[in-house]
């Protein structure tokens, strides 16, 4: 079973794009020395950067990824599907957990996380995937033990973008 990508998926693709190319921009705006106050150079490229790193290393790393589903296991790229593949099969894996990331509008999207050796190896995402509950119904009937479900945390989230 392969992944399919939401809509949401390409939207991240297409800003990251917008955000490189504006970081592109800025820093021509100071290699060529054109005037701009620099606390406003200062407070757009602090922001430009955070933004980044959240949308390139963070969802785009971790959870716009492609996953196939074999017969004994998991292979994952990341980066859209265009990044290097990685292989579990399914024997290494623990389990795993679910979490509910609430959104705006009263809707929210569950998460389901992959657990090796306590780490995170592999997200799947209710809203960058449009398959996810089929991908969550094939890793049930795998036999991965289902870990339970743990309280979403966005401090966590920001601490595992960087592990």
């Amino acid at each position: 079973m392969k992944s399919k990508f939401k809509f949401g998926a390409y939207l991240v693709v297409v800003l990251s794009t917008i955000f490189s190319i504006m970081m592109i921009l800025s820093l021509s705006v100071y290699f060529f020395g054109i005037a701009i106050p620099i606390g406003i150079y200062l407070l757009l490229n602090f922001w430009l950067i955070l933004v980044g790193i959240w949308l390139v290393y963070g969802e785009l790393r971790t959870k716009v990824i492609f996953v196939y589903i074999g017969y004994d296991l998991f292979t994952v790229k990341s980066y859209f599907g265009l990044g290097p593949s990685k292989t579990w099969y399914f024997n290494e894996i623990d389990g795993y957990l679910t979490a509910i990331l609430p959104a705006s509008g009263g809707e929210s999207y569950e998460y389901l996380y992959l657990i090796k050796n306590s780490k995170k190896v592999i997200k799947l995402s209710q809203f960058y995937h449009s398959n996810y509950t089929d991908l969550k119904n094939a890793i049930s009937s795998a036999g991965i033990s289902n870990l339970g479900c743990e309280d979403f945390s966005y401090s966590r989230e920001l601490k595992e973008i960087f592990r």
